[in-house]
């Protein structure tokens, strides 16, 4: 099996492989879907909701987005003749560091990347199965192609000073 890590901004998607994928998480967040009949799958790993900035990227960018690289997924699942209904979805991250939620919204990065995938998820229908968001710890998630198990650890620090009120 290969072990392959996902770094920020990456995704993989493909039907019948034998990898591993892993990815820490704070802010960002993992959408991950799988399809156990064909074993179709797709991960990401979105820094972002939004492009605020309108910057101009490559293709190989899209997944830094969340408005990007899930609209992008819902396309994939298309063509493979599946609808978000029939996918097994995992939604995990969206950590807070302590005291954000009291800045504006713009800049509590892992509640808007949060609330943005809820949302979309929500809206085309998807079922989310695994969900672990929120909250102030950091995550790491391992996905494994030939199962479509997904495991989630919590990072044993906060993302800020544990002893901040």
């Amino acid at each position: 099996m290969n072990v392959i890590h996902l770094s920020p901004g990456a995704y993989a998607k493909g039907k019948g492989l034998n990898h591993r994928y892993y990815t820490v998480l704070g802010s960002c967040i993992s959408v991950v879907l799988w399809h156990q009949q064909s074993r179709f799958f797709a991960i990401c790993h979105y820094v972002n909701a939004h492009n605020i900035r309108g910057l101009t990227f490559s293709a190989d960018m899209q997944g830094y987005y969340g408005e990007l690289i899930l609209p992008f997924f819902l396309r994939e699942l298309a063509m493979q003749g599946l609808q978000p209904k029939e996918v097994n979805t995992s939604l995990v991250g969206g950590a807070s560091s302590l005291g954000s939620q009291n800045l504006h919204k713009h800049y509590q990065v892992g509640r808007v990347n949060m609330e943005f995938a809820e949302q979309f998820l929500h809206q085309h229908g998807f079922r989310v199965g695994l969900k672990d968001v929120g909250g102030v710890r950091g995550r790491r998630l391992e996905f494994d192609t030939t199962n479509g198990n997904c495991k989630v650890s919590s990072l044993s620090g906060m993302l800020s000073d544990e002893n901040a009120s």
